[in-house]
């Protein structure tokens, strides 16, 4: 396995910026690097010449792996999720297929990385996170920490500027997990946005008095994910997005969003002002995550409420 001395040199240098640097003896590592991979997966990698950071050679370090599958078995678990959503089947069959998809078993692993990295942030340990290509489970985990340890994010101004510098500026690869363009590897789809906003749903499901936005504002986005009306998510890159000049061609998801925000706002939300009401801690356990049915039922022939694309005359004005 290769390493990179620079590599190593730098996080030492960001090591040294924690907060408990101080009372070094209390803890492992003070840098902690999370790695969201599972363990098995990152030693294949380094079969491969690629691999995971070596803790003799970060010092002060402690290597964590959150044990988070790929895309491809997620792209799989939503398929057997879909398939059993689109069925007509009842009663017991029905839940069996759902857990059989596996599904809420990657959300609950998500839920769970994202506590033990927002329970070290709280702690004042710099952190590490990372997966094999960096723009995936990364942006999953980040961003869901940031959403339970700051208030801001969980209000529609702040959850659009989550996505922006989490996903969209970050480097999510839109376009090829989408599959917007012709001609693309249908192996490297997945539906990362997607499992993300579940996760949010069912944080919101626990909190719901915490986020100014109401589970349409996280449908909609899902929506246009892959319907192409807008110019958000029709990259891979942000110098493609300006080589493409998309920002000047199209119009902005968050535009209309926000033209439409009476339509997403929660009436039960209560600004957190109290310290200890800014953090929230959601139960990780299947026992209480719930199905996202107002995005993976919007298509079945039994649904009572069928999709509507645009409520009003947003394109007109």
């Amino acid at each position: 396995m290769q390493r990179s001395f620079e590599d190593e040199e730098l996080l030492k240098i960001i090591g040294e910026t924690s907060d408990v640097i101080s009372n070094p003896e209390k803890y492992f590592g003070v840098l902690k690097i999370y790695d969201a991979r599972p363990f098995w997966n990152a030693v294949g990698n380094a079969v491969a010449g690629k691999g995971y950071e070596n803790k003799d050679n970060y010092k002060n370090s402690e290597v964590l792996f959150l044990d988070i599958h790929n895309i491809h078995k997620v792209r799989d678990s939503y398929k057997k999720l879909m398939i059993a959503c689109l069925s007509q089947e009842n009663g017991s069959k029905w839940f069996t297929a759902l857990d059989n998809s596996g599904w809420f078993h990657h959300l609950s692993t998500i839920i769970s990385g994202t506590l033990q990295v927002a329970e070290a942030l709280k702690k004042g340990f710099q952190t590490l996170v990372h997966c094999s290509d960096g723009w995936d489970r990364t942006s999953q985990i980040t961003s869901l920490a940031q959403l339970i340890l700051d208030p801001y994010f969980r209000t529609m101004e702040g959850f659009i500027v989550l996505i922006e510098k989490d996903w969209v500026s970050f480097g999510h690869q839109f376009a090829l997990r989408c599959g917007h363009c012709d001609g693309l590897n249908e192996s490297q789809k997945g539906p990362i946005l997607i499992q993300f906003l579940d996760c949010v749903h069912q944080i919101m499901s626990q909190f719901p008095l915490s986020f100014e936005f109401n589970v349409k504002f996280l449908t909609d986005i899902a929506y246009h994910l892959y319907s192409c009306y807008f110019g958000t998510f029709l990259s891979d890159s942000v110098s493609e997005r300006n080589r493409n000049k998309l920002e000047a061609r199209t119009v902005s998801l968050w535009s209309y969003l926000l033209f439409n925000k009476e339509r997403y706002f929660n009436p039960f939300y209560r600004e957190s002002q109290q310290i200890d009401m800014n953090e929230l801690w959601p139960n990780p356990s299947l026992k209480v995550l719930k199905l996202w049915k107002e995005h993976f039922l919007a298509y079945n022939i039994e649904s009572k409420e069928p999709y509507q694309i645009f409520p009003d005359a947003f394109f007109l004005e």
